[in-house]
């Protein structure tokens, strides 16, 4: 029987330039609903930079993602 996967584990699957750098750690709710990424399985996550500064991050559950299309 494999272990549970924990938050932790599923935090380093996910690069750190994908991060936010709000939240200093990965995205944890979409930018639009709110909701939980953990629980809604795809999303996006889009940044601007000037030079190398963060000016725009948001990171968007799929169902939005359609919405917004």
């Amino acid at each position: 029987m494999l272990p549970e996967e924990t938050n932790e584990d599923r935090d380093a699957g996910i690069p750190e330039e994908l991060h936010s750098f709000a939240e200093e750690g990965p995205f944890r709710k979409c930018t639009i609903c709110d909701k939980e990424l953990e629980h809604l399985g795809l999303y996006e996550v889009q940044k601007v930079y000037r030079d190398k500064e963060v000016i725009f991050e948001t990171a968007i559950c799929q169902a939005c993602g359609e919405d917004l299309s």
